[in-house]
């Protein structure tokens, strides 16, 4: 009885083996590693956040406004960025004309920042605000950025559902990719 007790062990060992390295391969492929800054000419770029969400929401001078996916195959996916201006006196950043890129797991397709202010409606204040994913400080303009200074916000993409990624360019000011 001993042996078959240890044989049974040992055969649930094997058959949760392939389940562990699943997970533990697919954790080491989350995108981008949070914290860690990667540096291009004169930017440090770092992403503190991610958020995957079917409708976003924003308060621009006192209005609610909320961007809401049109279809069930498709999501926005929010990024919250920190941009720090490491080597260069000043430096303009110009978003709105060279947005931020996504591109897709084994090149699987490039996704473009959104602008929020075009794609998004003016919503009521809810009465229940923490049933909804609110983003500050949007990162869509332009920022003009003294060295040493930095810039948090928020980058908002419209995506195929549940879509991987392999790298962040951006391209305003600088150019910086951000990668697995």
């Amino acid at each position: 009885m001993g042996g078959s007790i240890n044989t049974l062990t040992l055969s649930r060992s094997v058959l949760l083996l392939p389940v562990v390295l699943v997970v533990f391969i697919g954790c080491s492929r989350i995108f981008p590693p949070l914290g860690q800054f990667y540096q291009g000419e004169f930017l440090g770029i770092s992403a503190y956040d991610v958020k995957r969400a079917q409708e976003i929401r924003f308060v621009q001078d006192g209005s609610h406004y909320a961007l809401v996916s049109t279809g069930e195959k498709q999501e926005f996916v929010a990024f919250n960025l920190v941009v720090v201006n490491a080597r260069a006196n000043s430096i303009k950043l110009e978003i709105s004309k060279a947005p931020i890129e996504l591109v897709g797991l084994n090149q699987l397709g490039t996704y473009t920042q959104v602008n929020p202010f075009d794609v998004s409606h003016k919503v009521s204040p809810p009465d229940y605000p923490s049933r909804f994913l609110y983003v500050d400080h949007l990162l869509w303009g332009t920022f003009e950025l003294s060295k040493g200074e930095e810039l948090e916000g928020w980058a908002v993409f419209k995506i195929p559902k549940g879509i991987l990624f392999e790298e962040m360019r951006w391209w305003a000011g600088d150019f910086v990719i951000l990668k697995k």
